[in-house]
């Protein structure tokens, strides 16, 4: 193997690696799980209000996502 061929293959898995240790830090942020036991609110999206802003409203059938409100995740922050 010549010292161009080299190279070449020591830049590509540095690459690779880079590229790895990007997507895997971006897979690993942190969040907080909230216990089932706690109050969350069934929200589904609606369209956007005039101002492009998002919209969500509480739904029992068809809900895609959880609400949880300020008082749950201050009290779930404060217990760490």
């Amino acid at each position: 193997m010549t010292d161009r061929a080299l190279n070449l293959l020591l830049i590509a898995l540095a690459a690779t690696g880079g590229l790895l240790a990007c997507l895997t830090y971006a897979g690993c942020t942190t969040y907080t799980v909230v216990p089932a036991d706690r109050e969350v609110v069934p929200v589904a999206p609606q369209d956007p209000d005039p101002q492009g802003h998002r919209v969500y409203v509480e739904m029992q059938d068809g809900a895609t996502g959880w609400f949880v409100p300020d008082s749950v995740m201050l009290e779930l922050l404060d217990a760490d």
